[in-house]
């Protein structure tokens, strides 16, 4: 049989870089931030769905480790990270969509189709990270309770093995 407690450091590690320097990119990207100007915010909110998708691979891999290794408690950190991650996805949409109802005034009548296909685009990709963020949240949760109730079925089944009473097979009859 291998070991597999020298994986749970590298992969943890791998798994956060991709969760962390993409988002640190964009940060550096949308740099210096005017979040009270509209055009700022409609701008980082266009390119934020972009910057999302190595995070989203970091928390899979994230996720996987914790499931092969069998981290209970790894899975539901990710559990939780992935639920604030679908409420940021939900902020950014929301605000992307009044920013871009916002802006609708300020494009040139022959920018209105690009710029109708850049809102459309941006939100479905919002909604797909959504329903990512929530199926991974969902599914980190479900398989940490599993684990959880595997261990204590098995914990249970050892308990009755090393049950005098039961090892001494069944009590003799009298006739």
């Amino acid at each position: 049989m291998r070991s597999t407690k020298y994986l749970s450091a590298p992969l943890y590690l791998i798994s956060g870089l991709l969760l962390v320097l993409p988002m640190l990119d964009f940060v550096l990207a949308v740099s210096p931030m005017r979040i009270h100007t509209t055009s700022w915010r409609f701008g980082a909110e266009g390119i934020a769905p972009r910057a999302l998708l190595t995070p989203v691979l970091g928390l899979l891999i994230w996720f996987l480790t914790g499931w092969f290794l069998e981290q209970g408690l790894m899975l539901r950190i990710i559990a939780v990270i992935s639920g604030w991650f679908a409420v940021f996805v939900i902020a950014i949409g929301v605000s992307f969509a009044l920013d871009g109802i916002e802006m609708r005034a300020q494009v040139a009548p022959a920018a209105a189709t690009v710029f109708k296909f850049t809102l459309a685009t941006t939100l479905m990709k919002d909604v797909v990270f959504l329903v990512t963020g929530l199926v991974l949240a969902r599914s980190s949760w479900k398989c940490a309770g599993r684990l959880r109730s595997a261990r204590q079925a098995a914990s249970g089944a050892a308990m009755l093995m090393h049950d005098p009473a039961l090892r001494a097979g069944p009590a003799p009859t009298q006739s």
